[in-house]
């Protein structure tokens, strides 16, 4: 999508030069100055009654700036051949319009016009409301980045970035003038050198900023539902400097939309979030060490239900006329917004078979003020997960393999802890058909946004076993990787082995036997007592 640029002039304070920046290029300003020796080095410039044609031509060569040096004022002169500097692209579909300003003041072909367009400024146009000639001529670049303007009369003009893709930071209206002057090279021992001409096919190498985003998520450390899940966005802040002085960050906002799953802030037992928690969120500029922005000074914050889905959450940082400021400051950094969060969910609906704990976040940088009043398409990041799910256990009779309610479980993110029952994770107890449900658990095998080979391994141990069965002596591991709650462990238990109750006919038995065994053994002393006296 492109933005059509609003009425009036954006920007302020743009000289007549320093808007036809090159990319690289060197050579003097593209207006010259029709006195002797005015030109660029102090070479001469041509008399102005050699002005000997109507009209000519604007060609506008169009690059992304991906960042680096700005380049010289160009010089109106094309540049042949022309090699843009790393990473600049040609940028297609940017559309300039061409307006000429008020000839009868500013002609071109007198000293008088030349004199009066040199304190000409696109901020002045707008202030003095010169007048602007109509019809206003247009053109619209190529895939090679460059648009044509043909047959412009004589005079002094005022281009303007009428339309332009999403991603770019429009420039600043400035002011060009057909024709410009070839200083000419000067006369060296060997070359004779080449006089001052006026050029009328003028060629102009302004470069868009362009603005780049990203983001990454943080949750290695994160278990269980309510541990933090930090969402960090890093966005380019626009190079006002390759316009010219006086050249503005009309705006800056991010917003973030968060997924229903994940709630604003950071979880306290017992508690309910609040979306006024400001430090949930921190915003600064990447700097070294970083510059902390202020909210309400720097900066607005404001965290609400998203327009277009009630159960999501905006957050939106925007920033004030001091934090603009504070970018036009820091162009060659990156404003960095943090974001604290925790799952509330993931798909622990355990009868939907389509719950899902992948929750994928995206963040939105609005650059400049088209982009947040809708004119232009915002830069989005890329999207990066979190991934979540759940895990069931089934516990049933060793022997008959049937469902046994009442057990309790709980899980742990270690085995240590599982053996010495600490830090537990959650705790659960078996329905009428023996599940119990662990929900809301980091994925094992994903980690800040990644696949990763240090797996986070789950422990479940039986706490509490169901009347009448033995506890199972020994936790068991688990993966979490997949959101669906299936049945992933099942726990057989073996019944007890059950003694004989006090007083019950089996003691009584006991009892009776032991009697006589007691009886057995008197007798036979009493036997062998009376044989010894006899045979004594």
């Amino acid at each position: 999508m492109k933005s059509t640029a609003r009425g009036g002039i954006r920007a302020a304070g743009i000289t007549l030069t320093a808007a036809l920046i090159a990319l690289g290029a060197s050579g003097g300003p593209a207006l010259a100055d029709p006195a002797e020796g005015g030109g660029p080095q102090g070479r001469a410039t041509p008399a102005v009654n050699l002005i000997n044609q109507d009209s000519g031509s604007l060609t506008i060569h169009k690059y992304t700036h991906p960042g680096g040096e700005i380049g010289d004022p160009g010089s109106g002169l094309e540049i042949d051949p022309f090699a843009p500097p790393t990473g600049a692209l040609p940028l297609e579909g940017v559309v300039f319009t061409a307006e000429q300003i008020d000839p009868a003041t500013y002609d071109l072909k007198t000293n008088a016009g030349w004199s009066a367009v040199a304190g000409l400024t696109p901020q002045k146009i707008a202030n003095d409301q010169i007048p602007l000639e109509a019809p206003v001529s247009s053109a619209e670049t190529n895939s090679e980045g460059w648009a044509k303007i043909a047959n412009l009369p004589v005079g002094a003009y005022l281009i303007t970035e009428t339309e332009y893709p999403s991603g770019t930071t429009p420039l600043p209206p400035f002011i060009v003038t057909v024709p410009v002057t070839d200083p000419g090279t000067a006369a060296t021992p060997d070359t004779p050198g080449t006089p001052a001409k006026w050029v009328y096919d003028v060629h102009v190498y302004p470069k868009n900023p362009q603005t780049n985003a990203s983001k990454t998520v943080s949750d290695a450390d994160s278990a269980k539902k309510g541990d933090a899940v930090v969402w960090t966005i890093l966005g380019d802040i626009p190079e006002t400097n390759t316009v010219a002085e006086g050249a503005k960050i009309d705006g800056y906002r991010i917003v973030d939309v968060l997924d229903s799953r994940l709630t604003y802030g950071t979880y306290v037992p017992g508690e309910t979030p609040s979306v006024d928690d400001t430090d949930a969120t921190t915003v600064s500029l990447t700097t070294d060490p970083e510059t902390v922005l202020s909210a309400g000074v720097d900066y607005t914050l404001s965290v609400e239900a998203d327009d277009t889905d009630s159960k999501a959450t905006k957050v939106q940082v925007t920033f004030t006329p001091a934090g603009l400021e504070k970018l036009e400051q820091n162009t060659d950094r990156q404003v960095k917004v943090v974001i604290t969060t925790f799952v509330n969910a993931s798909g622990d609906d355990v009868t939907d078979p389509t719950a899902s704990g992948i929750i994928s976040n995206q963040a939105s940088i609005y650059p400049n003020a088209a982009a947040i009043e809708g004119e232009v398409e915002p830069v989005t990041t890329e999207k990066v997960v979190t991934k979540w799910g759940n895990v069931s256990i089934l516990k049933q009779d060793a022997e008959e393999q049937t469902a046994l309610p009442g057990a309790t479980f709980a899980i742990y993110a270690t085995k240590d802890d599982a053996e010495n029952d600490q830090r537990r994770i959650d705790t659960q107890k078996t329905g009428d058909d023996g599940l119990a449900h662990f929900t809301v658990l980091r994925y094992s095998g994903w980690a800040d946004g990644a696949e990763t080979t240090a797996k986070q391994t789950y422990w479940i141990a039986e706490i509490a076993a169901p009347d009448g069965y033995s506890l199972n002596a020994t936790p068991v591991e688990v993966e979490v990787d997949d959101a669906d709650a299936k049945y992933d462990v099942t726990m057989d238990n073996a019944k007890k082995f059950v003694l004989p109750k006090t007083g019950g006919a089996g003691t009584l038995a006991l009892t009776a036997a032991g009697a006589l065994l007691i009886s057995a053994a008197v007798l036979q002393v009493i036997r062998r007592r009376r044989r010894e006296t006899v045979e004594s």
